[in-house]
């Protein structure tokens, strides 16, 4: 189960009590400041994420979403941004957390 989108603590808590249900829920992060979310609640409820990343590309495209491609896209993490989760999530000793990486072209 992939939850992208808005995420504040309700929505993460109600996604990570799905994995003591059986379900492979899958948190992907959007904007940086989602993983304090996501290990806060974590930490509360006692049960490990797994956190996926959505990439922003810099590459740009002429099709239906265009105007939101790019480095000035909406969505996702630039590279440094990227390596910044990875960084926190190693100090957290939460890196195997991290299952997987998505992006839109």
């Amino acid at each position: 189960l992939i939850c992208n989108g808005y995420k504040d603590l309700e929505y993460v808590s109600l996604a990570l009590i799905a994995r003591t249900m059986g379900l492979n829920t899958v948190i992907v992060l959007e904007q940086e400041e989602e993983l304090d979310i996501v290990v806060e609640a974590s930490r509360r409820l006692n049960i490990r994420p797994v956190v996926g990343m959505r990439a922003k590309l810099r590459t740009k495209h002429a099709g239906h979403f265009g105007a939101t491609s790019g480095e000035k896209g909406k969505f996702g993490l630039n590279a440094a941004q990227i390596l910044s989760v990875v960084a926190k999530l190693k100090a957290l000793a939460m890196l195997d957390c991290l299952q997987l990486l998505h992006f839109h072209i």
